[in-house]
């Protein structure tokens, strides 16, 4: 493989992250903390439940026009 084409791979993988070019772990804090600290995990688990709860909200008035229309 012609160098060229290597430094092309090397670039499209730390674009892509699949295989970055330096190593990121010394830029990343303490990733062993429960979500309970991280609130951005709490934010992110909110928000799945706020859309749990709307999917539920509209499948329910869904069944119940279904219900009316059926009558």
């Amino acid at each position: 493989m012609s160098r060229q084409l290597q430094n092309i791979i090397k670039g499209m993988g730390s674009i892509l992250d699949i295989c970055p070019s330096m190593g990121y772990s010394k830029y990343l804090t303490n990733i062993n903390h429960s979500p309970q600290d991280d609130p951005f995990q709490l934010y992110a688990k909110n928000i799945g439940n706020y859309f749990r709860s709307a999917m539920s909200i509209a499948d329910d008035e869904e069944n119940k026009r279904a219900e009316a229309n059926n009558k």
